[in-house]
């Protein structure tokens, strides 16, 4: 398997660089990403599958914008509602004519994630959005993000 992201050297908080042949790809790898670090995990096959279908829309004015609120919602929904969306079912990124970024997400939710996996999981207190940074090199989009934990 293509490895989708990279775990790179920070003093004190976690910094991560992610992968993706499309916008939509870095996105699903991101959230990927996300629960691998929250949960030490080397990938997801192990979390439960969730039974309701949740769907979330971002609109922002760029990709790092879109970016930073799309894991911000993904830590809330498991810091605050004890929720992780498992398995992805469908994710798609757009330009809006307004020139904004739109975000749609359908996926299974896992309400409430199993207490031995809220045990497992780190604090990461906040995407941050010093140095975040989405970019695209030849056909391959590129992520920089660095979690306060």
């Amino acid at each position: 398997m293509k490895k989708i992201f990279n775990e790179l050297e920070h003093t004190a908080d976690i910094a991560i660089e992610i992968y993706g042949k499309t916008l939509s790809a870095l996105f699903r790898n991101t959230l990927t990403a996300f629960y691998s670090i929250l949960f030490g995990l080397d990938d997801l096959s192990s979390l439960p599958k969730g039974q309701h279908e949740y769907q979330m829309m971002f609109e922002e004015h760029g990709l790092e914008e879109l970016l930073h609120t799309f894991l911000s919602e993904l830590n809330y929904l498991f810091t605050v509602k004890y929720t992780i969306l498992h398995p992805v079912q469908n994710l798609m990124i757009r330009k809006a004519p307004n020139d904004k970024v739109i975000l749609r997400l359908k996926a299974k939710a896992v309400q409430p994630v199993p207490k031995t996996l809220q045990e497992q999981a780190i604090e990461i207190k906040a995407v941050t959005l010093h140095q975040l940074k989405v970019r695209q090199e030849g056909n391959q989009f590129t992520a920089h993000i660095i979690f306060d934990i």
